[in-house]
């Protein structure tokens, strides 16, 4: 099990593999549900996202944070959940800016942003460290 506590380049290699693990599962669920649904590509985005996230979580529990936890396991998912749900409005919010036609190129830009996001209040808040990379 690694943990979350070692070197600054590891903790960010494995941060960085979940995330990227997520990001793809958002893409693959979003491109699904784009083509095959018929649903408004702003409430796909959304529901691709909170797949992702789910799939993200699991990821920091089993690969992240192993030893590091301090507090306990629900205490984690809830700050994940309210760290997620900004990022799912964001996430929203820069999609809906831009037409339909340009859904995945402001799906890149909202990954980006979002990635952002969760990363300096992942830092600061489960893992209550200084943003020092």
């Amino acid at each position: 099990m690694f943990a979350f506590a070692g070197s600054k380049t590891k903790e960010l290699g494995l941060y960085s593999l979940c995330g990227a693990i997520a990001t793809i599962t958002d893409i693959v669920i979003l491109t699904g549900l784009e083509l095959y649904s018929g649903l408004n590509y702003v409430l796909a985005s959304a529901m691709a996202f909170g797949v992702a996230s789910i799939v993200k979580f699991i990821l920091l529990v089993i690969l992240v944070l192993g030893d590091y936890r301090r507090r306990s396991l629900v205490y984690e998912l809830l700050l994940f959940i309210v760290i997620a749900v900004v990022g799912l409005a964001i996430n929203s919010l820069i999609i809906s800016l831009f037409p339909e036609s340009w859904l995945f190129g402001s799906k890149l830009l909202a990954i980006v942003v979002v990635i952002a996001w969760n990363f300096i209040m992942m830092k600061l808040s489960i893992f209550n460290q200084p943003l020092i990379i």
